[in-house]
């Protein structure tokens, strides 16, 4: 896909969906695709095909655009190819994103792209999520974050309200069964200290896809997040 086609299919994308987009925002996204999908046969970035990308990995991240509004530093669990960490940074350039991934190829990824494309308003870190909510640095001093694609709603709870400050929200991108999993896993938001959990479509062109969106209304208890891969092996709710 060359520059024209990619531009030209996300341009159309994102006006169906109501978000203007002008020539520079269009070719720093491309770059970014043009990274991706020349690194993923190496590095196992994304299942997604180069000619799909356009609607299923930069329309679907920016989809969450609409929820960023006010926030100052947000966190990207799991962030793998930067989807939807990186691309919101690059729409968002008043924004300062963390993008976390347990995986250090991905995270050298992020880090080459990152510098590649320019942006001071992007960094990514080599860190579990479980570690990072115990972290100073990182626990309690997110205004949002985001989490595409990860774990179960349960789980993300458990590593996102950590991370959030009182007052700040978690917007986890899900399927179409997004109303029952949030259902479920209520008791979970409300032991960490979170509630008032809305699922709101994401309003992507032919897809079904949801948002759990969910506000910290009090501190985690210090017990939480759990140690590392405790949160999916052994889940709250």
């Amino acid at each position: 896909m060359n520059g024209n086609e990619f531009k030209t299919a996300l341009g159309g994308i994102l006006h169906q969906m109501g978000r203007p987009s002008d020539d520079a925002l269009l070719d720093k996204l491309f770059a970014f695709h043009q990274r991706v999908y020349a690194q993923n046969p190496a590095l196992g970035l994304t299942a997604i095909g180069e000619a799909d990308a356009p609607l299923l990995s930069f329309a679907d991240s920016l989809s969450a655009l609409p929820h960023l509004e006010g926030a100052g530093r947000v966190c990207d669990i799991g962030s793998g190819a930067g989807f939807p960490g990186l691309a919101l940074s690059i729409a968002l350039p008043g924004v300062r994103f963390t993008l976390m991934d347990s995986l250090k190829r991905r995270v050298d990824f992020l880090r080459g792209t990152i510098e590649a494309l320019g942006l001071d308003n992007a960094e990514a870190v080599h860190l579990r999520a479980e570690e990072a909510g115990r972290d100073p640095r990182y626990r309690g001093t997110f205004d949002t974050a985001v989490a595409r694609a990860l774990a179960p709603i349960s789980v993300v709870y458990e590593y996102a309200l950590p991370l959030l400050r009182v007052g700040g929200r978690l917007i986890a991108f899900k399927g179409e069964g997004a109303q029952a999993e949030a259902d479920a896993a209520s008791e979970a938001l409300t032991l960490l200290g979170g509630g008032g959990a809305s699922v709101l479509p994401a309003g992507v062109p032919g897809r079904m896809h949801r948002f759990v969106v969910a506000i910290k209304e009090r501190e985690t208890p210090n017990a939480y997040p759990r140690r590392p891969g405790k949160p999916v092996k052994s889940p709250l709710s």
